[in-house]
């Protein structure tokens, strides 16, 4: 049965206070005053919706999930000491491969995806056969593949999806480990790291090897924003160093001399392999690395250019010299004197496609002022055949 309302017709139209009256309960005390009929509405019951409903629901769904966890802890076997302590502690060089039962962690080789033997024979194929194609990411060989699974899991899962290509069946299952962990640690997990970069490097540059090769892009992109996240893409900033705008190596503020930081060759090479790869989506990347004749290289990077229209999302910056040059010096490797010229090219061809996808109206037309940009593109090329080592002229690598 339904209740009478709190308040009067009359009080309620005029926005006032209404007090019943204590004597008689069916009048208020404004009515009484005024000699108005005092009338009260019957109040409807009030719907609260599913609000207890979905409490319920609630409360029982973070039961059934409390219970779940609960019930995985005690299967799950206490974790070693080793695992509790391989975050916080790091990991020599020199370690032996025979304390592989110590790695603790969940990969392709603790799942059963393969064995140790097989990785590890995928792990020296990649060193010794593709890794000098692509320069850009090495792995030292002191290294070892136990190593690499505590130090750079998600690197070493992309070097066993590149280097397994004799195991179709093998590599389409480790090229979606891939993809996984790239969802799971990037995308769900908000992961920034190294180990991120050089995987996903990795992964792109043997991308013809696994299927949708559309999904490229999506991938170059993620590393693009690692590169930007962990501020590879500039120099490292100090707080003694905070000036962008100063170039040279030394610079002398409030009459200090102060030094410019600089990034670990590791870092270098990624930021330029990310360049590489990202200029490379611009035209075959097949061509750039076979093709080394300078008129025949003019023609295909032009007519790419054209008909693709791919922009660069990772344009050229000075500071990518400056690496190369680094690089260059230190040789700390034998394939880093490679870098520079397949820099060097890329950038070339970086300017191809800007020429074709500014002025692709004008190519044609004579006396244009294209045509001054073009014969500076020819100049550049020549320069560049000029410069060549004749050990790389006459490669097939690149």
């Amino acid at each position: 049965m339904s209740t009478l309302s709190k308040t009067c017709q009359n009080c309620a139209s005029s926005k006032v206070k209404c007090v019943r009256n204590t004597e008689d309960q069916h009048e208020c005390n404004r009515c009484l005053r005024l000699g108005k009929e005092c009338a009260y509405r019957r109040s409807g019951r009030r719907f609260y919706g599913f609000q207890k409903d979905r409490q319920i629901e609630a409360l029982e769904s973070r039961v059934k999930e409390l219970m779940s966890d609960r019930a995985i802890a005690s299967v799950e076997p206490s974790p070693p000491a080793s695992r509790l302590t391989s975050s916080t502690r790091s990991v020599s060089f020199n370690e032996s491969d025979n304390n592989e039962n110590n790695v603790g962690i969940d990969d392709v080789i603790t799942r059963g995806i393969l064995n140790l033997e097989t990785a590890r024979h995928y792990l020296e194929l990649f060193t010794t056969i593709l890794s000098p194609n692509f320069p850009f990411v090495v792995i030292p060989p002191s290294i070892s593949i136990n190593q690499l699974r505590q130090e750079k899991p998600f690197l070493l899962l992309a070097v066993l999806a590149s280097a397994s290509y004799d195991d179709f069946p093998l590599q389409r299952l480790l090229g979606k480990e891939v993809k996984k962990a790239v969802a799971s640690r990037m995308i769900l997990g908000g992961e920034i790291s190294f180990d991120m970069l050089q995987g996903l490097l990795v992964f792109l540059a043997w991308s013809h090897y696994h299927s949708k090769p559309h999904r490229y892009t999506q991938f170059l992109q993620l590393a693009i924003s690692l590169i930007i996240e962990l501020r590879l893409d500039r120099p490292p900033q100090t707080e003694e160093w905070k000036t962008p705008l100063l170039f040279e190596t030394q610079q002398n503020l409030n009459k200090k001399t102060y030094t410019r930081p600089s990034w670990g060759n590791e870092e270098k090479r990624a930021v330029i392999g990310c360049y590489y790869l990202s200029c490379s989506w611009v035209v075959p990347k097949v061509l750039i690395c076979d093709c080394l004749c300078i008129k025949y290289l003019l023609l295909v990077l032009h007519r790419a250019a054209v008909f693709l229209h791919k922009h660069s999302n990772f344009p050229y910056i000075p500071y990518f010299d400056e690496c190369c040059q680094s690089l260059d010096q230190a040789e700390e490797y034998p394939t880093d004197k490679y870098i520079v010229y397949l820099f060097q090219l890329q950038h070339i061809a970086e300017k191809i496609n800007r020429l074709s996808a500014d002025h692709r109206n004008d190519l044609k037309k004579p006396m244009s002022g294209t045509e001054l940009y073009v014969m500076s593109i020819k100049s550049d090329l020549e320069a560049f055949e000029n410069r060549l080592p004749f050990e790389i002229s006459t490669s097939r690598e690149y």
